[in-house]
């Protein structure tokens, strides 16, 4: 699973939101061991190349946590799934406590948010708040205003 320190970035809205349709997920983490803990990626500027008959573990932390100084804007985090061969096998059920927020980009179609709102109030507790953007008149950044 990915994610990022920022929910303000115009060109990941861009890239990972379906040029602002989607939504992003705001999580507490490190709460406690079984909660949502993730690492950092390390940004570098050269790929050096993995022993993987010499050094296995680091060689696959290495593969799964290193990306180009490129992508340093993106502030991303990961947390490795195992066992994920099916599409069931890849669902991730949060805890209530885990999800703080919820953005929608600022193309967000009105019946993605309706749906999504119902969705959580289905499943988790009324403490999640919900914010819509809109993109600023006077600079490249992404105002949040909270809606219900």
């Amino acid at each position: 699973m990915l994610f990022s320190r920022t929910k303000d970035s115009v060109l990941m809205w861009s890239h990972y939101a379906s040029k602002h349709k989607g939504f992003c997920i705001e999580y507490r983490s490190n709460q406690d061991v079984d909660g949502i803990n993730p690492l950092d990626i390390n940004s570098v500027s050269e790929f050096k190349k993995a022993q993987y008959f010499e050094k296995a573990e680091r060689a696959i932390f290495h593969l799964l946590f290193t990306k180009s100084n490129d992508w340093k804007y993106e502030k991303e985090l990961r947390v490795p799934l195992t066992n994920v061969e099916t599409d069931d096998e890849r669902k991730v059920n949060f805890k209530d406590k885990d999800i703080l927020s919820i953005y929608f980009g600022v193309n967000s179609e009105q019946s993605t948010i309706d749906k999504l709102i119902n969705l959580i109030a289905l499943n988790y507790s009324s403490e999640i708040t919900f914010y819509k953007g809109k993109m600023s008149n006077n600079d490249f950044n992404i105002n949040w205003k909270k809606i219900n």
